[in-house]
């Protein structure tokens, strides 16, 4: 007799005499890892099985082979996690395969691992807004783990309201750490429950007044034209790095040289003096003394910004809607910067998609960043 039936799964035939019946006439090609750049087949002689009862004839399995590709386990494996880590085609060049089979087989081995996937918050999340395929997608991550919870395929806030709601059903999240986007901030404090403290992260607001001030620069010399315009706008653009500098970073020389362009252009000093009063928040020992400064600045405001200094204005004016959560910083001294650096990850997957659509981005986004793959097989590939 030979060996039990479990050695040929998947056949209809249930009984239990199986006799030998020869081999296979030829060899099985199998394709496995390959040595020195060359491909690589493993040529398996298989047992051929009788079956007394039925007079079906089976062939013996091969244990570690996708017999769907015809290839080893570890073969298909590699693929993988080129595929995941690489894009299609540096994959397929690097396991001398075809781009359309490495495509195949990510799609076969992500829909198994992130099919039942339900993304979940923890204490501390960041959320932002990045390009990935042609479209502005909500991303949340998490900051105690440093991994990526999910992509979603836009940033609506009926979408971002429901995302949040869904990923929040142990009611673990404490604190939202944000830009300041208002969809966002009423989003996430409609789904996660008013006692959820928002943070408005300092790196979206310190760019958002060097944005500003650069904007303000540029307003100065709007409009006019002819040489003293041309050498104006010259020096102007002379100076745009000293203008975004804070003032305690400046070498003497550097401050002179600012100080003396500030001089004739009193709208331009404004918004700088603005700019320098807004970013000093931070460098205050407590959020009291922040919410006092700021109160002082906005008793300030005037009630017509002049044209140069409009684009501060509304950036101040900003700041000032925000207060409460740019505030809650001194309360848990948590930005962005983890999002943003993960921001630019998720976008070189999309650099190397060649038309691969947004689920596929995701996905690999999932997968890479997401913890449901080790990094350190990742990292080896």
């Amino acid at each position: 007799m030979a060996d039990p039936p479990s050695l040929v799964p998947g056949t209809r035939c249930s009984h239990a005499r199986f006799t030998r019946s020869g081999r296979t006439s030829k060899p099985t090609p199998i394709r496995d890892r390959r040595l020195e750049l060359a491909p690589t087949f493993l040529l398996i002689d298989r047992r051929r099985l009788h079956c007394k009862d039925c007079d079906s004839v089976l062939s013996e399995r091969m244990p570690g082979v996708e017999l769907g590709h015809e290839m080893t386990r570890r073969l298909y494996d590699d693929i993988f996690h080129a595929a995941v880590n690489r894009p299609y085609q540096d994959a397929a060049n690097l396991h001398g395969v075809s781009a359309d089979l490495v495509e195949t087989i990510f799609r076969e081995h992500a829909r198994d691992l992130i099919g039942d996937f339900a993304p979940e918050l923890s204490e501390m999340v960041a959320i932002d807004e990045t390009v990935l395929a042609g479209q502005m997608r909500f991303v949340c991550n998490c900051l105690v783990t440093r991994t990526l919870v999910d992509i979603l395929p836009d940033k609506q806030p009926v979408t971002v309201e429901h995302f949040l709601r869904q990923a929040n059903r142990n009611g673990r999240v404490r604190v939202v750490v944000q830009d300041m986007n208002d969809h966002y901030r009423k989003a996430a404090q409609k789904a996660l429950g008013p006692e959820v403290l928002i943070v408005v992260d300092r790196y979206h607001v310190v760019d958002a007044l060097n944005r500003a001030m650069n904007a303000s620069r540029v307003a100065v010399t709007a409009g006019k034209t002819g040489p003293l315009a041309t050498a104006e706008k010259a020096n102007l653009r002379k100076i745009a790095p000293l203008l975004l500098r804070n003032r305690r970073e400046m070498t003497r020389a550097q401050w002179v040289e600012l100080k003396e362009i500030l001089k004739s252009k009193e709208d331009l000093r404004n918004a700088w003096l603005l700019k320098e009063a807004l970013k000093g928040l931070y460098g205050l020992k407590s959020a009291e003394r922040a919410a006092a400064r700021l109160a002082r600045l906005e008793a300030r405001f005037p009630k017509r910004w002049p044209a140069a200094m409009r684009p501060m204005g509304k950036a101040a004016r900003m700041v000032t809607k925000f207060r409460v959560e740019i505030l809650n910083w001194y309360q848990v001294q948590q930005d962005n910067s983890f999002t943003e650096a993960m921001n630019n990850r998720y976008q070189l997957i999309d650099a190397g998609r060649a038309g691969v659509q947004f689920e596929t981005v995701r996905a690999k986004a999932l997968l890479r960043y997401g913890g449901l793959l080790d990094q350190w097989y990742l990292d080896r590939v």
